[in-house]
Parts: C-alpha cells; structure tokens; sequence
C-alpha cells in the first residue's frame, strides 16, 4: 500500500481529485475506492499514466528513488512518448472494445506490409 500512499499524497499537494484520476484512467470511479480498501491494486498496471498526471516518475512512485521529477531525456518508465500516449490512448478504450482496436492496428499494419 506504500505505493498508493505515494500517490496520494502527491494528489493531494498537487490537488488532483480522485475523479480526476480515475476519469484520467478511463476508469469508474469506485476503483479508487477499491485501491483504499485494499481489495484490488489494479492501480499497479496504471503507473505510467498515474506518473505521467503527477509529474513524477514511476521509479519514484514505486519508491525506488526519492527524486520526484523524471528526467528530462526519459519519461520515467523506459518508454518513449509516443509508446506512452499509445497505452494512454489505449486504456481509454472501454475493456469490451479493446479487441477491436487491436484488430483495427493489425489491420492497418498489415495493408501498409508491416506485420505478416
């Protein structure tokens, strides 16, 4: 849980709502809610984009450095920027599409010869 003390204390300096977080996520807002109670850390897999809204990186997050701020060369989670709007982007999507969207790239990638 020392992971999402870590986030909520930046929320709360830097005066983010927990609705501002999960609609940032593209989730509902009882998720929070459920990451307090202890009873699901899905939280985990959202690090990127929860560093990226608080202007930390995920190393510190994760409490692995106490140095707030991501380097100015690295986003902080070994992605590039366009790797991480993708994911950004891509969660946003409601879980029952996801399957979609993914078709839709292979498809794209496919006409233009890039994937076999």
């Amino acid at each position: 849980m020392v992971i999402l003390d870590r986030i909520m204390s930046i929320m709360e300096v830097e005066k983010i709502s927990q609705k501002q977080l999960t609609d940032y996520l593209g989730l509902q807002n009882t998720a929070f809610t459920k990451w307090k109670a202890g009873s699901n850390n899905s939280y985990i897999k959202h690090l990127p984009e929860i560093a990226e809204l608080l202007h930390v990186s995920v190393d510190y997050l994760l409490g692995n450095t106490d140095i707030k701020n991501k380097p100015a060369t690295d986003n902080g989670n070994g992605l590039s920027e366009s790797e991480a709007q993708l994911i950004k982007l891509f969660n946003s999507v409601p879980e029952e599409s996801r399957a979609l969207v993914v078709g839709m790239i292979e498809a794209a990638l496919k006409s233009h010869g890039l994937l076999k």
